[in-house]
């Protein structure tokens, strides 16, 4: 299988430092099955009375989730459930095998592996489009409070690690892992940082333009023409007001005019 095809862009940033890496990661994509972790965890309340609507919903829409196959996990926890839910690896395998088919003149082994974001991204769309036998959504389930939250779980080690390579003072100077950053927060936010850098790296050169006419003007400063001839002048200005108003003279400016 061929490598992933860069493009110049990418090749003129890590030129640059804008970027640090490559742009292939792939040894450190996660697996495509990871059976200790859960994709999305959604929480309710706990319901005693099994008899109430919320309750006979929240189970429902449960039950039409394990029905595709997907791994729901309950955690009871005082007075709230957490329903810890894992997407089946065959709904993954049809991702790529369609992403294959769609782009198949850029395909690569690379993307044979399916990004943390990426799956969340996907659970997170099957979620919202399982509806009950009433016709209700996630959304309208959240609505009606028969789930109270939902929310996916951050990897500790990824986190470590980008918070090694990237989120700290001494990486200001480097490039930024970029890929990393997208297998973790998804496209949107990788080219949002992308930006970000290659912005502030054109800042650059009027940065140190704006330092040199600051210099140049502070070297200067004592001997300009034109703050002598405010602050060494004895000239007497005409009174600011009609009455009450005394004259003045023009070095009384001379703070004003440094």
């Amino acid at each position: 299988m061929p490598g992933h095809k860069r493009q110049p862009s990418i090749e003129l940033l890590e030129f640059m430092g804008v970027v640090k890496e490559n742009g292939n990661e792939q040894a450190s994509l996660p697996p495509m099955f990871t059976p200790l972790s859960y994709d999305y965890v959604l929480v309710a309340k706990t319901i005693d009375d099994q008899e109430r609507q919320a309750f006979k919903k929240q189970t429902e829409y449960i039950e039409e989730l394990k029905k595709k196959n997907f791994k729901v996990t309950k955690i009871i926890d005082d007075h709230l459930v957490f329903y810890g839910i894992q997407g089946p690896k065959d709904i993954f395998q049809k991702y790529r095998y369609l992403l294959k088919v769609s782009d198949a003149c850029n395909w690569s082994s690379y993307q044979n592996s399916v990004p943390l974001s990426t799956r969340i991204r996907v659970v997170h769309f099957i979620l919202n489009h399982t509806p009950i036998h009433s016709g209700e959504s996630l959304r309208d389930l959240m609505k009606a409070k028969v789930f109270e939250a939902k929310f996916c779980l951050h990897e500790k080690k990824r986190q470590k690690e980008l918070k090694e390579s990237w989120a700290r003072w001494t990486a200001c100077l480097q490039g930024q892992p970029i890929t990393a950053v997208r297998n973790y927060f998804g496209e949107k936010v990788a080219l949002y940082f992308l930006w970000l850098g290659w912005y502030t790296f054109l800042l650059i050169p009027p940065a140190l333009i704006g330092i040199f006419v600051f210099l140049y003007g502070l070297s200067y400063f004592n001997s300009s023409p034109l703050i002598q001839e405010v602050c060494e002048s004895n000239r007497v200005m005409c009174p600011l007001c009609d009455t009450g108003c005394k004259v003045w003279k023009l070095s009384e400016t001379c703070s004003y005019a440094k």
